[in-house]
């Protein structure tokens, strides 16, 4: 097994079908592993010759990748680090890779070994710890989060039964309030124009002030707009998202944007109107959505990380752990940033 980094976005577009076929096959639960997402993540917020995208081959078939960047620390000492594509939007953070994860694994340390030009790689949200040991290069790992979703194998009343009363009880109220504004409907939305006006919602109500400031991506608040936005629209002509609509009285009260990829709904991205507060139409959202998947025949709800939250909490019957992992360069830095580590997390 061989390895190959890409450093521009030309070879990223450039590897995006077999990128894509090889995912399908290694990793085909990870949305924001395929090349349409990574291509439009990059677009937005890397510099042409800053990606360091590793691609695995064997017998000339692409059978395993890790997409990351390089970037600079914005505060403390200025470390250029490798951080995932996706950060800070993407839910999951790792690789897919075919075969055995051993395998993968080495060959991906010894590729990381191999390169230079970086401090640490930190990646936060791995579902399994795919890594091993490597001469030469230090990692530290931790499970310190965990991906929250909704098994779903009943309709939405027969679920809200099973949860808390008093969870039962707020959406009882927030059902009779919305009653009182008028008729409520949820729909999955696919023309142009709902569509639309569905993103302008989203960036009014709950846009890029949502994104949390990294120590290395510390885009505009456009940036952020632009990115998301286009990943809307992206998704929708590739017919991978679902774009739902809640609306109460024929009024829009809350949007919810899936990702459409492999078993289940993959929640993105959610907002609502305040006009509606009242009404609690994240809740009612939800709700209606539970059935939808119900009826869709759809496994489960996935909310992913962080399972801690409070809206999660109240939700999800499931809690998956999501496992960090920080590897260090097979330098005098690296060593000296794997010690620090040790010493400032144990």
């Amino acid at each position: 097994m061989t390895g190959q980094w890409h450093t521009t976005h030309a070879e990223l577009a450039g590897l995006a079908p077999a990128w894509d076929r090889a995912l399908a096959a290694g990793n085909p639960d990870n949305p924001f592993l395929l090349a349409d997402f990574l291509q439009t993540w990059a677009e937005a917020f890397v510099p042409d010759g800053e990606l360091r995208v590793l691609t695995l081959w064997e017998g000339g078939e692409l059978v395993g990748g890790l997409p990351l960047y390089r970037a600079r620390r914005l505060s403390g000492p200025r470390l250029a680090v490798l951080r995932p594509l996706g950060l800070g939007f993407a839910n999951f953070t790792e690789p897919f890779y075919l075969g055995p994860a051993a395998a993968f694994a080495a060959a991906g340390m010894r590729a990381l070994h191999q390169l230079p030009g970086w401090s640490y790689l930190s990646l936060p949200l791995a579902r399994t710890p795919w890594w091993v040991d490597s001469d030469g290069l230090r990692r530290r790992e931790s499970a310190e989060l965990t991906d929250a979703r909704i098994a779903i194998d009943r309709g939405a009343a027969d679920y809200v039964a099973t949860l808390r009363p008093s969870m039962q009880t707020n959406l009882r109220r927030c059902l009779r309030r919305a009653a009182e504004v008028g008729p409520i409907s949820l729909r999955r939305e696919t023309e142009a124009a709902a569509l639309g006006e569905m993103i302008a919602f989203q960036l009014r109500h709950n846009g890029p002030d949502r994104y949390p400031v990294d120590k290395e991506v510390a885009p505009s608040r456009a940036a952020w707009a632009g990115f998301t936005r286009q990943i809307l629209l992206r998704l929708a002509a590739e017919q991978r998202l679902d774009a739902m609509a809640l609306r109460l009285g024929g009024e829009l009260a809350a949007v919810g944007f899936g990702f459409r990829h492999g078993p289940g709904y993959k929640s993105m991205l959610v907002s609502y109107d305040p006009r509606f507060r009242h009404c609690g139409p994240g809740l009612l959202l939800f709700f209606e959505l539970i059935e939808w998947c119900w009826q869709q025949g759809d496994p489960y709800l996935d909310m992913y990380a962080d399972g801690n939250e409070f809206e999660k909490r109240r939700w999800c019957n499931q809690f998956l752990p999501l496992h960090r992992l920080w590897v260090f360069a097979p330098t005098a830095l690296g060593r000296g940033l794997y010690h620090s580590h040790r010493l400032w997390n144990r």
